[in-house]
This record gives structure tokens, sequence and C-alpha cells, in this order.
């Protein structure tokens, strides 16, 4: 099973940030988190 599940920071109430030497911000506004699960059933 893989999921995903896409959301604002805004939407999470979270509002840090920070500037890279290179340009362009550490956290962007839009995040997509992917989980990858498995299960084994055992005897």
């Amino acid at each position: 099973m893989r999921p995903d599940w896409k959301s604002s920071m805004a939407s999470m109430g979270v509002s840090f940030n920070a500037p890279l030497d290179a340009g362009g911000l550490l956290v962007g506004e839009k995040v997509t988190l992917e989980f990858e699960l498995s299960a084994v059933k055992t005897a």
C-alpha cells in the first residue's frame, strides 16, 4: 500500500521558512507526504 497526502503549509499551521544561500526557500508552500506500508501476518 502506498498512499499519499497533499496539503499546504498554512493549513497545517506551519509558518517556518529559511532562505537558501543559492536562492529559494527551505520549505515550499505545498507539501506531499508519501507512506510506504507493508504488513506480515504471523501464525
